[in-house]
């Protein structure tokens, strides 16, 4: 839940290496074939991945309004993983795609989470089932610390069986913090509750 440099793992213990360094590691995976989705590398003019969703190419730097610097930075990047799953501009596919805000559509009962991997990157086959395992870890998460969605000044408590992922841009973000969370090499602390307070201040709508 940081905004790294591709190759930049949990246990790595330089969390920001030189993009030269970046860019040897992925010619040394590349030389072995350990990168076999990769037909032509894309990371030699330093357009390699950043931020939360590790975005690539030049063109969609562009397109989020993105820089190098600025991708590593924590709220631009929350920014434009934001922009980029409700405008669909990273393969065209959207969160509206997926009834991710269930009051819109109440005869789906919860957030297509396995599908929707399609928003970001359209390998759900590969990877599909760990994105909804991720996905449905999160919302039990905010669910166990009091999580509660507030949309046009009503409470919304969603029934057990019928979990649901609330727009960001509709909700406010409503829990009591926990205790200290260690992450290994990165910076430890309340981290999930800062992240998600974070994200939801952003995209808060005044209250009236």
């Amino acid at each position: 839940m940081q905004p790294v440099k591709e190759t930049v793992y949990a246990n790595s213990k330089d969390r920001n290496p030189s993009d030269a360094t970046v860019i040897k590691r992925l010619d040394t995976a590349f030389a072995k074939g350990q990168l076999t989705w990769v037909k032509t590398p894309y990371w030699r003019d330093g357009w390699f991945g950043r931020g939360l969703i590790q975005i690539t190419h030049k063109a969609n730097y562009d397109k989020l309004g993105l820089t190098k610097q600025s991708a590593l930075d924590l709220k631009t990047s929350v920014r434009a993983t934001f922009d980029g799953m409700e405008k669909g501009l990273f393969t065209g596919k959207k969160l509206s795609d997926y009834d991710y805000l269930v009051i819109r559509n109440s005869g789906v009962p919860e957030y297509k989470y396995y599908a929707s991997r399609a928003i970001v990157n359209c390998d759900t086959a590969g990877n599909g089932a760990m994105i909804a395992t991720y996905a449905k870890a999160f919302e039990k998460a905010l669910r166990d610390a009091g999580y509660t969605g507030k949309l046009a000044g009503l409470a919304i408590t969603p029934k057990a069986s019928e979990p649901s992922v609330l727009s960001p841009e509709n909700t406010d973000l409503g829990i009591t913090p926990s205790g200290q969370i260690a992450q290994g090499p990165a910076p430890s602390g309340n981290w999930l509750s800062a992240l998600l307070a974070l994200i939801f201040s952003i995209f808060k709508v005044p209250k009236t």
